[in-house]
């Protein structure tokens, strides 16, 4: 294996796919990056109603201590709850803290999102550099050309377009599925803000 791999980094492919190591490294530490953070940022769902429910009795500090700023959700319903305490309009305050909790949650989502599209491309990149070098090494050899030069040449081209791939698809994967949580995790905190917002005009 360590001759597999000493063999592909020596070609002109090589740089290639050092560069697709470092991204395939990035990519794996955001994945991890984003599992975390999702994972702690998951909103409590049964909280929200009994939130909603002490805002009504005007039970202000009981209220904030139920939702917590642990969570996005639980900090967009304190940003509204501390509005209500001091007399401040209440939605302007709903609609930053919303903004701002989402751009957390998307926080490093465009760079998962450029891996996954570039990856490939350098793979091509390193495939078609391969391709170049394995026909040269053909020329060159003349008359003593045979299938064993051209072969070495066009493994070690492919072996970049594999990597680009193998980069490329976790990375693709992991930001769908974060792009979605996201998403729903901002539908929440949207709903939590509406229930907030009907509470102060009941009680």
């Amino acid at each position: 294996m360590s001759n597999f791999l000493g063999d592909a980094l020596q070609g002109s492919a090589g740089p290639v796919l050092v560069i697709l190591s470092g991204l395939s490294i990035m990519s794996i530490a955001l994945i991890i990056l984003k599992v975390a953070t999702l994972w702690r940022a998951q909103a409590f769902d049964s909280g929200v109603a009994e939130v909603v429910a002490l805002v009504q009795e005007g039970a202000f500090d009981r209220a904030a201590s139920v939702a917590g700023r642990d969570t996005p959700v639980g900090r967009v319903l304190n940003s509204g709850i501390d509005a209500l305490r001091s007399e401040h309009p209440m939605e302007s305050a709903l609609q930053l803290q919303g903004r701002t909790e989402v751009t957390q949650l998307a926080r490093h989502l465009k760079v998962l999102e450029g891996i996954a599209v570039v990856s490939p491309l350098l793979g091509l990149l390193g495939t078609v550099l391969g391709m170049i070098e394995a026909f040269r090494a053909l020329e060159l050899a003349g008359g003593g050309a045979n299938a064993a030069v051209l072969a070495g040449g066009i493994w070690q081209a492919l072996l970049t377009t594999a990597a680009g791939l193998g980069v490329a698809i976790p990375a693709l994967f992991g930001t769908i599925l974060f792009t979605a949580q996201v998403d729903r995790m901002a539908a929440l905190m949207e709903d939590s803000a509406l229930a907030l917002k009907a509470a102060d005009r009941a009680a």
